[in-house]
């Protein structure tokens, strides 16, 4: 082997300590697809008659002569281009091409990316002028410290590597203009989902935590969470001022959204669990479906249920297909139904907040690789609009976008407009809170850039206040 480290080294390094990120579980995983684009440089190697994505991935990790960084997919040749750079080192550049994909790798999946935190100001080594791709290379890769994290200056293009934790820096720390990427370890924190600086609110005549716990480090927290029997723990505050953890069954969009009015006093941090049947479906806030003359909205309802048992009992539905459900955090009841609410008008809000109703809908293949934030917004940033569309519809239109790299969307539920942005909330410093209005905004997931080979979207515009659920 050369003397320069590969990915395929590192990779073998991070297995053998124990640190098996979901993402070290399939080749393609490490590399970002970019639709019909093709790098001008020379290939270090060529690969004839590959089977699948798949295994020109492996072939590019497994790479010992050179350090390939990138590939690219000729889908007409059936040949894969292994390069030893990528677009960003200024030697190539990307052209268009209408039967090739390139691949570039992408570190940043084995990070989880927090917008608009930072975590120290004590960092291990600086870095300028690098895009947070190869600032998480860099870290990946870094051999004179164990790399944890790191803090990204988009506007300035800074790199800070860190090799504290979160747990180690007693939290974070709220700052505009820049993002923290936490690296993936593993273990029971790697379950859950930081959504920064903040707790869960106090809600009148509500009892917000089901268990309070001292003198405990993050870890120990985020395990006693998994592991709770007396009731469903959803989420934790953690505080790193007393190392307390306070567990709940609710999660922030269940009740009105995380209070940050006493950070940073307590250095508390909110994290909720991933997974579970309600991870199958977004929440759209406070509200209800509409009430629309001579039609029946809800198919069915259940009472005295907690909010996991209504998702369940919405997936596992037979006697119709259960699109979306109501959950009443009063009286516990869930009105489950075959509509969304882009088919009928929108979201009811009227009864807002007397009864506490929260409005859920079921993700799609595509939706799913979406974060939503609702009553939020990128403002005066779509670079595309589509009317009369599912939600569903939406993200996949992003997805498959050619002529610009969508990264996030917007929706208005009541007229079903879709609005596609090449930016997110981070890019342009924070989103934009809409109060009550029903537009909401959805965010690829940090580990996606693209997702793959989608199917053409078949052209079938939803009627604006159609009850016809759209396939």
């Amino acid at each position: 082997m050369s003397g320069h480290v590969t990915t395929l080294a590192l990779l073998m390094l991070f297995v053998a300590a124990g640190e098996t990120s979901e993402y070290l579980k399939s080749f393609q995983n490490l590399f970002a697809r970019m639709p019909q684009l093709q790098m001008t440089a020379m290939p270090s190697l060529v690969v004839v008659n590959f089977s699948s994505i798949e295994e020109c991935s492996r072939d590019c990790v497994q790479q010992t002569s050179f350090d390939c960084r990138s590939f690219d997919v000729d889908n007409q040749r059936r040949v894969c281009l292994l390069y030893n750079s990528t677009h960003e080192d200024g030697k190539a550049f990307l052209r268009e091409s209408s039967t090739t994909d390139h691949y570039r790798t992408a570190f940043e999946k084995l990070f989880n990316r927090l917008p608009n935190h930072v975590i120290t100001t004590k960092h291990k080594k600086k870095i300028q002028d690098v895009s947070a791709e190869q600032c998480a290379r860099r870290c990946i890769f870094e051999q004179d410290f164990r790399c944890a994290g790191f803090d990204y200056e988009p506007g300035y293009t800074n790199c800070w590597l860190t090799d504290l934790t979160v747990a180690q820096s007693e939290g974070v720390k709220f700052h505009p203009g820049a993002d923290f990427y936490e690296r993936d370890f593993g273990g029971a924190l790697s379950n859950f989902i930081s959504f920064g600086s903040g707790s869960l609110p106090y809600v009148e005549e509500h009892v917000m935590y089901s268990k309070s716990m001292f003198g405990l480090d993050l870890g120990a927290c985020a395990q006693l969470c998994l592991t709770q029997t007396p009731f469903d723990c959803a989420s934790f505050d953690y505080s790193f001022g007393d190392r307390s953890s306070q567990m709940s069954r609710y999660i922030a969009s269940n009740v009105g959204g995380i209070d940050t009015d006493n950070m940073p006093t307590y250095r508390v941090m909110h994290y909720e669990k991933k997974g579970g049947a309600l991870s199958n479906f977004i929440s759209f806030g406070s509200g209800s479906l509409p009430y629309v003359e001579e039609h029946v909205m809800y198919s069915k309802s259940m009472f005295g249920l907690d909010l996991g048992a209504c998702a369940q009992l919405c997936l596992t539905q037979t006697t119709f297909d259960c699109a979306s459900f109501d959950y009443s955090f009063g009286d516990r009841s869930c009105q489950m139904s075959r509509y969304i609410a882009s088919n009928v008008g929108g979201i009811d809000t009227d009864n807002m907040p007397t009864y506490r109703v929260m409005h859920y809908e079921k993700k799609g293949v595509s939706l799913d690789r979406f974060i939503a934030t609702p009553y939020s917004i990128v403002p005066g940033e779509n670079d595309k609009t589509l009317e009369r569309v599912s939600p569903e519809r939406c993200a996949q239109a992003c997805l498959e976008e050619m002529t610009f790299v969508c990264r996030s969307f917007d929706y208005e539920i009541k007229e079903s407009t879709c609005m596609l942005s090449k930016k997110t909330g981070s890019d342009i410093g924070k989103l934009f809170h809409q109060g009550l209005s029903q537009v909401h905004h959805f965010e690829l997931k940090p580990s996606l850039v693209s997702i793959g080979n989608f199917h053409k979207m078949v052209a079938n515009p939803l009627k604006a206040n159609s009850l016809v659920y759209p396939v």
